[in-house]
């Protein structure tokens, strides 16, 4: 055979694989697209069984049996897609029907994942499915986004907060929600502790113990600077009475950490706002600010809160203008006679 007829062979064989390649490229791309569309066909259709046997319960054998007869992957996303719609007296009926299709198991493996998006998604379906306290485990997880959605999923079950003890894996001790919660509260992950933050607040009755433990935390010295704010703006979020102490907070290096130590004082001790106000007059911005937008809760703070009113910086001004707007008619009455003298 000569060169020529090898070269034309060779590139006639090339030529095929290349069309064999589109081919089947193109035909897997029209059969996703058609099993995507029967796809969502199905979940369509189960949502709408599912959701009629929320809303009568006379529906709910119906809806049993057409969700532990759907494919495992349209069950899981019809519950993920209803525990976003339903409320509170139906997620008890979503749970039942979860439950009949073995989503709790399902996603209960997949919480061993070594992935974390499937952890996460495996929190979200026991969000809607599961009231195990055992579950519990994934406020441990590694991952930040998968520990702030188990938290979303403690906040809708503040019983819990009480459950003992929590399974975790192998070789770690087992611990009980409240120390995981305060342990999240201190969490160098800003989303962590800003579930964490949700959760406390939600509770009923407030998780003192859970704000103690986590300021004992934050005491500790290698703990990060900052830690002590996310528990301290959460009491102050609380307000009442909180039989804790914050004096040492208070004289922290970090003003951050101050400001949010004045934030819950004046929450828990309004009658210490203008001693407070008298002591961080001349403290750094933040702080400043943080005095100026409590110092309307104490009468005694008024003259503190007209100094404020003209302080160099502007966000503190506002701040404090804002205040003395909120006080009532004698504050914005001090307002107009500073504005007055200042034009």
């Amino acid at each position: 055979m000569e060169l020529i007829d090898v070269v034309l062979v060779a590139t006639l064989l090339l030529l095929a694989v290349v069309l064999l390649g589109a081919l089947d490229l193109v035909l897997g791309t029209w059969r996703r697209r058609r099993h995507g569309g029967r796809r969502r066909e199905a979940e369509r259709d189960l949502l709408a069984v599912v959701v009629d046997a929320l809303a009568g319960a006379d529906h709910l054998d119906g809806a049993r049996r057409a969700i532990r007869e759907a494919e495992p992957a349209v069950a899981e996303q019809v519950c993920l897609a209803a525990g976003r719609i339903v409320g509170e007296e139906e997620r008890a009926l979503l749970a039942e029907l979860a439950a009949a299709a073995d989503v709790n198991q399902r996603a209960r493996r997949e919480l061993r994942s070594r992935h974390w998006w499937r952890r996460l998604r495996a929190v979200r379906l026991l969000h809607v499915a599961s009231d195990d306290p055992a579950d519990l485990q994934v406020l441990a997880d590694p991952h930040p986004e998968v520990r702030a959605a188990a938290l979303l999923w403690l906040s809708d079950r503040p019983r819990q907060l009480g459950e003992r003890p929590v399974v975790l894996p192998p070789r770690r001790p087992s611990r009980d929600a409240t120390e995981l919660l305060a342990d999240a509260l201190v969490s160098d992950a800003a989303l962590v502790r800003v579930a964490a933050k949700h959760v406390c607040v939600k509770a009923d009755p407030p998780p003192l113990a859970v704000l103690e433990r986590a300021l004992e935390l934050a005491r500790r010295p290698e703990t990060h600077p900052l830690a002590a704010v996310a528990p301290l703006t959460t009491i102050a979020a609380l307000g009442g009475s909180v039989p804790l102490s914050f004096d040492d907070f208070l004289a922290s290096d970090a003003a951050p950490v101050r400001a949010a130590a004045i934030r819950a004082v004046a929450a828990t001790a309004p009658e210490q706002t203008a001693l407070l106000a008298r002591r961080h007059l001349a403290d750094e911005q933040v702080v400043r600010i943080a005095v100026a937008d409590v110092a309307g809760r104490d009468p005694a703070a008024g003259a503190l809160l007209l100094a404020l009113a003209e302080d160099p910086a502007w966000q503190v001004r506002q701040v404090a203008r804002r205040t003395l707007v909120r006080s009532g008619p004698v504050g914005r009455a001090l307002l107009r006679r500073l504005q007055q003298a200042v034009a």
